[in-house]
């Protein structure tokens, strides 16, 4: 990547594979400055990582699998568990995949997925815990299967994670792959876990933001944000224009599904549109506007 043209402070043109790019990055880049740039998310917007020495064995992570995840998925689900220990692991790890479409039984396995995940594998191990995540499962398994479709799904369900753990790593919040069967589709998202600094926690109590994301057939991408913390919950719904009237439909009786049924105390509650994707963070992020 060359710096074409600084037009401001941290932002200006590219230079990118013989392609003029708008952008904004660190400011402290000069024009004409010529640096290697790792791909961070594809987008829009695409967002590109400088380099830094203390963080390439992280970035180098950021590249997923040529198998989608989605692919990968199907596949791993699909497979016909062997004889013997390999059978009881991949059995144990299909199980932990396979997450239920009824909202009750959702919701308990997302909580289990967000603990094992395996996206906490290495902190569990250096607490001295036996994570029993996805990660060690596919880490055990591997070695036993030699070939074929099984393996290649089992390490691209491995490198997607991988993949997530280095953004996580990045970004400074926790980011988990999220596949949710769809009748016979997969719908592909993400669910982020937001932790409030210190400083922002009202009374001394912690609060923070569960924010999960997914691509729909019908309405594209939405966006839910359940925030808590003092005086209650808020839950905050966007889509992208088509899709903002159908959530809207639906307020009340999700109100009355998380006052009455749940017992959620709820401070606000509210359907709008999605806003443009907010600038990267971090002095090592470089994003694409045009």
């Amino acid at each position: 990547m060359e710096v074409h043209q600084v037009t401001g402070r941290g932002e200006g043109v590219l230079r990118v594979a013989g392609q003029l790019l708008r952008a904004v990055f660190p400011g402290e880049l000069p024009q004409g400055a010529r640096v290697p740039l790792r791909v961070v998310a594809p987008g829009p917007p695409l967002v590109l990582q400088l380099p830094d020495p203390a963080r390439q064995p992280i970035a180098g992570l950021l590249t997923p699998p040529s198998q989608p995840l989605t692919g990968a998925l199907a596949a791993f689900l699909g497979a016909v568990p062997p004889e013997g220990p390999p059978g009881d692991l991949l059995r144990t790890a299909q199980a932990l995949l396979r997450l239920p479409a009824a909202t009750g039984p959702l919701a308990r396995g997302l909580a289990v997925w967000m603990v094992r995940s395996g996206l906490f594998h290495e902190a569990q191990l250096a607490r001295g815990s036996d994570p029993g995540d996805l990660k060690s499962l596919l880490l055990r398994l591997l070695p036993q299967v030699s070939g074929g479709p099984l393996q290649r799904a089992a390490t691209s369900l491995l490198g997607h994670l991988e993949a997530h753990q280095a953004r996580s790593v990045l970004e400074g919040q926790a980011i988990l792959p999220l596949v949710l069967p769809w009748g016979e589709e997969w719908l592909q998202g993400e669910l982020r876990l937001e932790r409030d600094e210190p400083g922002r926690r009202a009374g001394g109590r912690r609060g923070g933001s569960l924010v999960v994301q997914l691509d729909m057939p019908e309405l594209g991408r939405v966006e839910v944000r359940v925030r808590w913390g003092e005086p209650g919950v808020a839950v905050r719904l966007a889509a992208e224009p088509r899709g903002v009237a159908a959530l809207r439909e639906h307020l009340g009786e999700l109100e009355v599904q998380l006052t009455t049924a749940a017992g959620v105390r709820l401070v606000d509650l509210r359907a709008e549109p999605l806003a443009p994707p907010a600038l990267a963070t971090g002095s090592a992020m470089v994003e694409v506007l045009a």
